[in-house]
C-alpha cells in the first residue's frame, strides 16, 4: 500500500486514516519515530478488526448456535486465533488484513472450539457442518503470512 506521511504540528498524536489503497498519516514532528508509527499501525489494526470482526463472530454465534464467553483483540505472534477453555475467544488483530472468506473461516473454526477443544476427528467433522469448503480455506489459511 502507498503511505502518505504529514507532519502535522497542530496534533499532538498520530493519526492514520485509510482510503482505497493508501494509509495517510498525520502527526507531529516530535512523534515522527519507527516506535511511535508501529504503535500506531499496531493500535489502529486492533481497532479496526474489533471493529470489522466482533460483528462477523456475533452473526457466526447466532447462525451455528455456537456460544462464546468473550472476544479479546491481540497482538499473537504465532496464530490467527485461539479459543480459552472459558470460550473466550482471541482473534490476532492482523487477521483484518485477510481475506473476508478467511475471516469468516477463522471465526467459525474458533467457534468450533468452543465446543470442541482440540483438532480430532470430531472437531473437523462439527466444523464441515458449518463450513463446507474447510479444507480449501484451511490450506489457504495455513498459507497466509503472520
Amino acid at each position: 500500500y502507498y503511505v502518505e506521511v504529514l507532519i502535522d504540528n497542530s496534533t499532538s498524536k498520530i493519526n492514520i486514516d485509510f482510503t482505497e489503497s493508501k494509509f495517510k498519516i498525520s502527526l507531529p514532528d516530535g512523534l515522527n519515530t519507527q516506535e511511535n508509527l508501529l504503535k500506531s499501525f499496531e493500535n489502529y489494526f486492533r481497532i479496526k478488526a474489533q471493529e470489522k470482526i466482533e460483528p462477523i463472530l456475533k452473526k457466526k454465534s447466532k447462525a451455528t448456535g455456537l456460544q462464546y464467553n468473550n472476544v479479546k483483540f491481540m497482538k499473537l505472534e504465532k496464530r490467527w486465533g485461539s479459543c480459552t477453555p472459558s470460550n473466550t475467544i482471541i482473534i490476532n488483530n492482523n487477521a483484518i488484513k485477510l481475506p473476508f472468506s478467511l475471516i469468516e473461516y477463522l471465526v467459525v473454526h474458533e467457534l468450533v472450539h468452543t465446543k470442541i477443544k482440540s483438532h480430532s476427528k470430531e472437531f473437523w467433522a462439527e466444523l464441515s457442518k458449518h463450513v463446507s469448503n474447510w479444507k480449501d480455506l484451511d490450506a489457504k489459511m495455513y498459507g497466509m503470512k503472520l
